[in-house]
């Protein structure tokens, strides 16, 4: 699948819940890795905030991310409000869509 909308989501993790969270986001992607085929969704950490995280989800269009939460299973859902729990209030998302190439 080649990317041509790049969606990220950075935001901080609650400095108690860091272990609770990473283990709860590895099994979320590899969810969504393995059911999604119109994107594909990794972790970066920050090399300057410990607690400092980016969801980078890689799509084919904008409507595949759009739609990615109806295609949930529960288990998924359930994860995700886990996650939830672990990160803080602030949040930031960009939407990136590739222009030339």
């Amino acid at each position: 699948m080649s990317a041509n909308v790049i969606v990220t989501i950075s935001y901080p993790v609650k400095l108690d819940k860091i272990a609770q969270y990473q283990h709860l986001v590895d099994q979320f992607i590899r969810s969504v890795n393995e059911t999604q085929t119109t994107l594909t969704v990794s972790l970066y950490a920050s090399d300057e905030k410990a607690n400092g995280f980016v969801e980078v989800y890689e799509c084919s269009n904008n409507e595949s991310f759009d739609n990615l939460e109806d295609n949930y299973d529960e288990p998924t859902r359930e994860l995700v409000v886990a996650i939830s729990d672990c990160i803080e209030e602030r949040q930031t998302i960009r939407t990136l869509s590739k222009r030339i190439g």
